[in-house]
């Protein structure tokens, strides 16, 4: 276990925003900790990093790979419980840390994550299964390594099946973002993604379908892809120069926003799960970006970026 005696807790947050070592840092600074905390977390760590390593073991010896996820896993369930409790309040949280059962932390970290890892591993099943799969082949990859998620070790297969080790938030952001735009596919009317499930090939992705997605809204369009002749007409009168025109924006945006509002998921249960991401891309904000993609291109471009690759083009 040497080097893992004394696990380095400016190391395991470093290069992040990992919200414990922000805690950790400010309470240091302002001498807002009680003394002794810092090394009565490392000693915490180094403990449940050993009983992960024995418990997942694979042969006699305990592995440096099995103890260095334990200190991980251990340093994010502390930190998910004290930010669920904080509610990403550095100030509160270290008030809470100052005070807090290490070990509490840990098992209501540690059921947030577990109950975050089933969700995603139930949610990119029912994604796969879902009537328009084949609009998000550029994620089918992702989705199909979420099913093999186990939430009790932290793994999903990685290349040839063996397992691998994960990170919840950083996984879990992916998969929120992945999981959005999957939704809002299945939220659409059937008639109106039909035809474009037919011409859809690769390396078509979801940017293109929100393009013609904008252009549909602009003219009153019902279905998807618009057509040719459709798409001339909205790259013309749709546009003012370079810009699209003000109201044509405000009415495609509303549309939208009213939509994704009428078809907000349920919450999964009253299961904690771990905190979603505040800076993470809406559909809406990616929406407005390719607007913005489609202002930068003269008309032609416009076409250019709004048509259907055909069958066989690959990147």
């Amino acid at each position: 276990m040497t080097g893992l005696a004394h696990p380095d807790l400016n190391r395991i947050a470093a290069g992040t925003d990992r919200f414990l070592g922000r805690v950790l840092v400010i309470g240091r600074d302002h001498g807002r900790l009680p003394r002794g905390l810092e090394d009565g977390l490392v000693a915490f760590l180094r403990l449940h990093a050993t009983n992960h390593a024995r418990r997942y073991r694979t042969g006699i010896a305990v592995d440096r790979d099995s103890l260095e996820a334990g200190v991980r896993q251990g340093f994010t369930c502390v930190e998910a419980g004290l930010q669920a409790a904080a509610g990403d309040d550095v100030e509160q949280a270290i008030d809470l840390l100052a005070a807090a059962d290490l070990e509490d932390l840990r098992r209501q970290g540690w059921e947030r994550a577990w109950n975050s890892l089933d969700e995603m591993r139930r949610g990119s099943a029912a994604h796969l299964g879902s009537l328009w799969s084949a609009l998000l082949d550029e994620w089918t990859h992702e989705l199909e390594r979420w099913t093999t998620l186990v939430p009790e070790s932290w793994t999903a297969a990685g290349t040839g099946g063996a397992p691998e080790p994960v990170d919840p938030p950083a996984e879990l952001a992916r998969y929120l973002h992945v999981s959005e735009r999957a939704r809002f596919l299945d939220s659409l009317p059937e008639e109106a993604l039909r035809p474009l499930l037919r011409r859809w090939h690769p390396p078509a992705d979801f940017p293109l379908l929100l393009r013609q997605l904008v252009a549909a809204l602009a003219l009153d369009c019902l279905r998807l892809p618009v057509a040719r002749a459709g798409l001339q007409r909205f790259t013309g009168s749709c546009f003012e120069g370079r810009a699209m025109g003000a109201s044509t924006r405000a009415k495609v945006l509303k549309q939208l926003d009213s939509h994704l509002q009428a078809h907000r998921p349920d919450a999964d249960g009253d299961r904690p799960t771990l905190p979603r991401p505040a800076d993470r891309v809406t559909l809406l904000q990616e929406t407005a970006e390719q607007i913005e993609l489609l202002e930068r291109a003269d008309a032609a471009g416009r076409i250019g970026l709004l048509q259907l690759p055909g069958p066989g083009r690959r990147h």
